[in-house]
């Protein structure tokens, strides 16, 4: 009897480690597709670092790279997705350095790279915005930046049902219109602009992919 039981448990072993070993391949799985999802979120923070500064004479080319923090988020088009937060990086290249690039379109290149923070698994795990172009203007006392629809095309995770061609973004900057030509009029230019909402705004920085 005694040696029943032993055999019983030496031949359970085997059975329970694989049972284990399924279990971890099951986690490490595909992941859900969320191509053609959308995702819209409300906060966005973060900043711009100009590489050469911006300034009023311009004259070299320019990188700018870009830190996002992304939040508020709500997904539509697939069922049992929920994502809490999404971090940005990338750096776009302008041919010229002018300040006007805060002023107006301007025709850039480069990617805007999202890793999300979701529920479960997802395919891609990342956004890649491809940018070709961005327009700045004023909100108030304030920068704004926006990449609109026809200005970037996005890939991976949340795409939409357009291939991507729609995505929009909308920030605005935490110092005023009157530093940003006080840093001109000085020696150095402007090295950053700071994305985020304090003060008095008159829009909520967003992010529309899909």
């Amino acid at each position: 009897m005694k040696k029943f039981v032993l055999t019983a448990a030496v031949v359970a072993m085997p059975l329970g480690l694989v049972a284990g070993t399924a279990g971890i391949a099951g986690a490490g799985g595909p992941g859900t597709d969320v191509s053609h999802a959308t995702i819209t979120c409300t906060t966005v923070t973060g900043g711009l670092k100009f590489a050469p500064a911006l300034t009023t004479a311009g004259g070299q080319p320019l990188n700018t790279n870009v830190k996002l923090a992304i939040s508020g988020c709500t997904v539509s088009g697939v069922a049992g997705v929920t994502v809490s937060a999404g971090k940005g990086a990338g750096v776009l290249h302008a041919a010229n350095n002018s300040a006007t690039a805060l002023a107006g379109t301007t025709t850039v290149t480069g990617q805007i790279n999202v890793k999300w923070s979701s529920n479960v698994k997802l395919a891609s795990k990342t956004s890649t915005l491809t940018v070709t172009a961005t327009t700045g203007g004023t909100s108030g006392s304030y920068a704004s930046i926006s990449i609109g629809s026809g200005q970037a095309t996005v890939s991976g995770d949340f795409a939409g049902t357009d291939s991507g061609t729609s995505p929009a973004m909308y920030v605005e900057s935490t110092q005023t219109i009157g530093t940003f030509a006080g840093e001109l009029a000085g020696p150095k230019g402007i090295k950053v602009l700071t994305i985020g909402t304090d003060g008095t705004h008159l829009l909520g920085n967003s992010l529309h992919l899909g």
